[in-house]
């Protein structure tokens, strides 16, 4: 038996969650816990990146050197959007944004050669989605 039940898998992406499928493995998601608003989220899924970057560089016995690792959310209305998980969820998001403005949220995180975790910094953009009918967001 494994030493764990699970992991958790910091990522919505229907193909990353596949790959625990694959093997067998069971995972939960990491995900926005229902008090946290989105910039805590963006910021918080960054800096865990940050965190496995370095113990995968240990493990692999790599040269210390600085670790770049970057998140991205889009919000909107206090929701975070994930990945969609097929074509009509996709679709569903798009038109949810249809004619609106939308922040993308991206934290980028350093954890420096000596395995210090540096303050996350935060960059939001706010995007304005054009007019589009459903064909045009199917395709």
């Amino acid at each position: 038996m494994p030493p764990y039940p699970f992991v958790y898998l910091a990522s919505q992406s229907p193909r990353r969650q596949e790959l625990p499928r694959q093997i067998g493995v069971r995972y939960e998601p990491l995900l926005p816990r229902p008090d946290e608003d989105a910039e805590a989220y963006v910021i918080r899924v960054c800096a865990l990146k940050a965190h496995a970057a370095r113990a995968r560089l240990l493990k692999a016995g790599l040269m210390a050197a600085p670790i770049l690792t970057a998140d991205t959310t889009v919000t909107i209305d206090g929701l975070i959007f994930g990945k969609p998980q097929h074509e009509d969820d996709a679709v569903s998001m798009l038109e949810y944004l249809v004619g609106r403005e939308h922040e993308l949220l991206t934290a980028i995180a350093v954890v420096d050669a000596e395995g210090t975790l540096l303050e996350p910094v935060l960059s939001r953009s706010t995007v304005r989605f054009a007019a589009a009918n459903r064909a045009a967001l199917q395709r």
